[in-house]
């Protein structure tokens, strides 16, 4: 049953298919003769509701079936009580011919509250919807732009602070005259005296290190580190080993910087100058790639995100992938680009140590938080809708209830179409 069936009763013709399914059944219109001359139910007898009494000239059996009609439906309902008073036993008021085109007072109030009502919900919820999307859009491009640059940021920071590490390295006497000479007397104290891999700037969170460790050699390849962690003598050399070879690799490529992964471990080659730029030495730093992703964990409220870390050459050493765009399709340091019919926001920025990060967002994800913001928008919208449809109801009926009265105190004095 739809929403306006509730206010609708029984059609006419509802009653006639009844009638002649009915065995022996007789329709009976109460109207009188010039009103029953104008039009009438084919098969219908007339016995106007004045002459009533003269029924049991025409039907004399009161246990035949009788459908009772008129014009609006009262001489109907007056004729079927007098029916059933004369001892009828089977009598049957069918309403009115005209009721599906006559309006009421009550009809008509109900429409007009109800449709008022639906407007109201629709331009509530449309309203409050387009407002909450705008503002929403706007606040969550802001907070999801807060996101990428403070994990870019708490990123270059970590960064940042092995680039002070180098300017120590370079500006120290004790560790220019390792350089120069070799020699590692008292090395390993000055290193941990200005490399402080315990630093919170090193670190994630209290037990997670963004480099791991610290190697530095001289120009005759003596050299020494620092770790965070304890290590086993044989796992020592064999990390020694690795880096010997991986600084004899370095050496004989002409790269600023050379970088080679090794599990989850990064490890970075690179050389220390002094004042005139001429090498000293050489430096390895580790990065540890499993403390770096919780870094850019804290996208994982956007659900779908992608990050990279990439050398100069477009190698990647870190991250998930930028789902099939390329770094050269990132023009400006952040922005919207469209890709495969999807759009994405993102957010690159050039690090030290010839790295650059990238992070892209799924343009959709920025409605993620607008979701609540529009089911509360329509939950209003539809609180007042049946707010309003009760209040028909109620007040349709407080307003039409008097004029109920006087239509039936009339049809007690006479007949006639006071609805």
């Amino acid at each position: 049953m739809g929403l306006f069936d509730f206010f609708k009763q029984e059609d006419i013709n509802q009653g006639i298919e009844e009638y002649g399914s009915t065995a022996g059944a007789i329709l009976l219109d109460v109207r009188i003769p010039q009103e029953y001359q104008e039009g009438h139910i084919p098969e219908s007898k007339n016995i106007p509701l004045q002459q009533l009494n003269n029924i049991v000239s025409v039907v004399k059996n009161k246990d035949i079936p009788l459908f009772v009609y008129c014009y609006s439906g009262v001489r109907s309902r007056q004729a079927t009580g007098m029916l059933q008073h004369m001892e009828y036993m089977k009598v049957k008021n069918k309403d009115r011919i005209k009721r599906q085109n006559k309006k009421t007072i009550r009809s008509e109030m109900v429409n007009m509250l109800v449709w008022t009502s639906i407007m109201t919900m629709l331009l509530v919820g449309g309203g409050l919807s387009v407002i909450i999307f705008q503002w929403s859009s706007i606040a969550l491009r802001e907070d999801m732009d807060f996101y990428m640059e403070s994990v870019e940021k708490q990123f270059t920071n970590h960064l940042l602070f092995w680039e002070k590490s180098v300017i120590y390295l370079s500006e120290n006497e004790n560790m220019n005259y390792f350089f120069r000479t070799g020699s590692t007397e008292g090395i390993e104290k000055v290193m941990k005296q200005g490399i402080n891999l315990f630093s919170n700037q090193n670190m994630v969170s209290d037990t997670f290190p963004i480099v791991s460790d610290y190697y530095v050699f001289s120009k005759n390849m003596e050299y020494k580190g620092i770790h965070f962690y304890p290590e086993t003598q044989s796992a020592d050399n064999i990390k020694n080993t690795r880096i010997i070879d991986g600084i004899k690799r370095y050496r004989d490529q002409d790269k600023m910087f050379y970088y080679r992964k090794n599990g989850q471990e990064i490890e970075c080659y690179f050389s220390v100058y002094d004042d005139d730029m001429e090498r000293m030495g050489y430096c390895v730093a580790i990065f540890d790639m499993e403390n770096i992703n919780k870094i850019f964990s804290k996208l994982e409220k956007y659900q779908t995100y992608y990050w990279s870390i990439q050398t100069n050459d477009g190698t990647e050493i870190g991250g998930t992938g930028l789902n099939g765009i390329l770094k050269d399709e990132l023009i400006n340091l952040d922005g919207e680009i469209k890709k495969d019919h999807k759009k994405y926001l993102y957010k690159k920025n050039q690090d030290s140590f010839g790295l650059s990060t990238y992070i892209i967002i799924p343009k959709s994800k920025l409605y993620l938080d607008i979701r609540p913001g529009f089911q509360l928008a329509w939950a209003i919208a539809v609180s007042m809708f049946i707010a309003v449809v009760v209040s028909a109801l109620y007040y349709s009926r407080r307003v039409t209830y008097p004029l109920q009265r006087i239509v039936k105190k009339i049809e007690q004095v006479g007949t006639g179409d006071f609805e």
